[in-house]
């Protein structure tokens, strides 16, 4: 018997549209806002690390009409050594993405030439993609844009980088941009502000339950079955967080198929959960990393509170639990934008995996 391909996809951009769900309005409104405006708006993509914000770049291409040309360029694979150097290696991601898309090869410039007149070079070389694409629409997507505004404060990339990205806006409308950012894009607000354009923040966020139903069910629907429990199960443990999703299915699959069975039920989620929860370390570990002492404090008391069979109440509870805190409501606020816990009380965590991480991790 053929062995089944566990179809989940754990920690990797999703390339494939047919694990691809939900986020529906996401890309009518990055639709709208490239299609319905001349000159077209710039994108701005915003939310938490593996919230699937590459996902979407990538799936981007499949929801443009046929004469717009996407390319992912990543720029945390590039050598930014320089606004020459930067251009240099976005030229030739442009390159390499025209001749797959469209069979259209160009000559490889020389790296030295940008260095000595980045600006000239890169006015010359769109102005010659504009001719080549015969009236298409080029989509440059930027992965990882924040390493910009860090290079820059490095001082190893020129301050008038997004000059020269105003100055290619300015001149080429068949130019489209979309900038992914992390979870705090006001870190380049200022610079995003200074592009002749008008700039459209789109945050990413968690699945609606629709698609997270679907992210669950509907990869192996021909070979495995969840009780309607279990489905809930895993709500209740990632509240659709793809990534999150994505791992704990993953594992299920190869639980399940291994012990012979073809259902998966609520007690093989919990066999599974501390080898999740140990395979996510890396991800929740940076969220914790991220998250001041005063809200670290906050998470804590919360997950302790849960842990007993006693949710937190309102902020009174919560001050009586952190009697030295004079911050508790800045915590909570922090969290609450941060979709790290909900907004309203009774308080609680948004992915509950993360609560389990904390109570094994939380205080080391």
């Amino acid at each position: 018997m053929k062995e089944a391909i566990n179809p989940y996809v754990a920690g990797s951009p999703v390339r494939d549209p047919a694990m691809f769900f939900g986020r529906r309005q996401v890309m009518a409104e990055i639709r709208h806002n490239l299609l319905d405006f001349a000159p077209s708006k710039v994108i701005v993509l915003h939310g938490q690390r593996r919230i699937g914000k590459t996902s979407i770049l990538y799936q981007l291409r499949f929801h443009l009409p046929a004469d717009c040309v996407t390319l992912l360029l990543d720029l945390q694979g590039m050598r930014i050594d320089g606004l020459g150097g930067l251009l240099w290696e976005v030229a030739q991601g442009v390159r390499r993405g025209l001749r797959r898309a469209l069979r259209i090869v160009t000559p490889r410039p020389e790296r030295q030439n940008w260095l000595d007149d980045p600006g000239g070079r890169a006015r010359s070389f769109f102005g010659g993609v504009g001719t080549l694409l015969g009236g298409r629409r080029l989509v440059l997507m930027f992965d990882e844009t924040t390493l910009i505004a860090e290079k820059v404060g490095q001082g190893t990339l020129e301050k008038r980088t997004f000059a020269l990205f105003a100055d290619l806006m300015a001149r080429y409308e068949f130019l489209d941009f979309v900038f992914s950012l992390g979870s705090e894009p006001m870190l380049m607000e200022r610079d995003m502000s200074s592009l002749p354009r008008p700039v459209v923040y789109q945050e990413i966020s968690f699945l609606e339950r629709e698609a997270a139903h679907a992210l669950i069910v509907e990869p192996v629907r021909d070979i495995l079955n969840y009780e309607p429990a279990a489905v809930e199960h895993i709500l209740s443990l990632t509240s659709g967080q793809p990534y999150y999703t994505q791992l704990l299915c993953h594992e299920l699959f190869n639980h399940v198929l291994a012990d012979g069975r073809h259902t998966v039920r609520v007690d093989d989620i919990e066999t599974i959960l501390p080898r999740v929860v140990d395979m996510a370390t890396a991800q929740l570990h940076y969220v914790w990393s991220k998250t001041p002492p005063a809200a670290r404090s906050v998470l804590l008391a919360l997950a302790q509170a849960a842990r007993g069979g006693k949710p937190v109440q309102n902020i009174s509870h919560l001050e009586e639990l952190l009697p030295n805190q004079d911050k508790v409501r800045d915590a909570l606020a922090n969290l609450s934008k941060r979709h790290i816990i909900t907004g309203q009380p009774p308080y609680s965590f948004q992915v509950d995996l993360f609560r389990r991480w904390i109570l094994q991790h939380g205080d080391e």
